[in-house]
């Protein structure tokens, strides 16, 4: 139960306003190879350190987040996308401001989880969940996915909700 009310409190915690105001460029790129049916998974585009890419960027595509650039060479770089095994996003659920982990089943490439929610949040179908931007990797508000299901179990004290990828990973072009 204590474990339950620290990470309540760890991730309803106000995000750090010096990153509200930081600034993201956008430098957009092509994708020239990508895997989704992997533990794994990785995607590379056309885009390298002599356009401005860096490792740690957050990537986002037209419907939603993507990943964080891992690699850097001259014009090219190496993503670990959210279907990721290691990949772990700090998102939140969009009306309700309860924020929690987006980590990949690693089953389901349209599928993720949201981690951390308490039980007493009221969660339902169709529920947006967005970036957090409390990390600098993405900024706040990004789309990450629409809630399918959610389950509570008493014994954590948290949910586990399933969430429909915004991005379509199986057919990710730029």
């Amino acid at each position: 139960e204590e474990n339950a009310m620290l990470r309540e409190e760890l991730f309803t915690r106000p995000i750090n306003k010096n990153l509200q105001n930081k600034t993201f460029e956008t430098i957009p790129a092509t994708v020239i190879m990508s895997t989704f049916n992997r533990g794994s998974n990785f995607i590379i585009i056309n885009k390298g350190e002599q356009d401005g890419v860096k490792s740690e960027m957050g990537v986002i595509s037209t419907s939603g987040i993507v990943g964080r650039v891992i690699h850097v060479s001259d014009k090219y770089a190496a993503i670990m996308p959210v279907l990721h095994s290691q990949s772990i996003t700090s998102v939140r659920l969009k009306n309700q401001d309860y924020f929690g982990r987006c980590r990949w089943n690693q089953f389901d490439p349209e599928v993720a989880q949201m981690l951390d929610v308490p039980n007493h949040v009221a969660i339902n179908e169709g529920d947006t969940i967005v970036t957090r931007g409390s990390n600098g990797l993405f900024p706040n508000g990004e789309m990450v996915g629409v809630v399918i299901s959610a389950s509570k179990d008493p014994s954590e004290g948290f949910q586990e909700i399933n969430m429909k990828l915004s991005t379509n990973f199986q057919n990710l072009k730029t």
